[in-house]
């Protein structure tokens, strides 16, 4: 079977934490990506997105440790370069609000 390269993730790191803006991509697809916590690197944050596979969509606003916490649909319209890495540049979220459930707080 052939190997699939795909791209894992992109960004700083300074002392072997994750710093600045980062990418992360996504098993089936599609990318997570937002300024990262300083104090331990992950997606945590009110304004991180995750980028469906197709490029043009998103789901943009509060991420807790890389889960959707809420957030709302927006389109991807372009990029900036900001120290070399890519930016993405969306529309204004609109629409249904997204909430994560956590179906194991609920688990009889």
């Amino acid at each position: 079977m052939a190997e699939r390269h795909t791209l894992k993730f992109v960004g700083r790191f300074f002392r072997g934490i994750a710093r600045g803006f980062c990418w992360k991509g996504q098993y089936g697809g599609g990318f997570l990506c937002g300024f990262v916590d300083a104090n331990d690197g992950s997606f945590t944050g009110d304004d991180c997105a995750f980028i469906y596979p197709d490029f043009k969509m998103a789901l943009r606003g509060q991420f807790k440790d890389g889960l959707l916490v809420r957030a709302q649909v927006c389109h991807l319209v372009g990029s900036r370069m900001e120290r070399g890495l890519h930016i993405p540049v969306f529309t204004r979220p609109s629409g249904e609000v997204r909430i994560h459930v956590d179906v194991e707080k609920y688990r009889l």
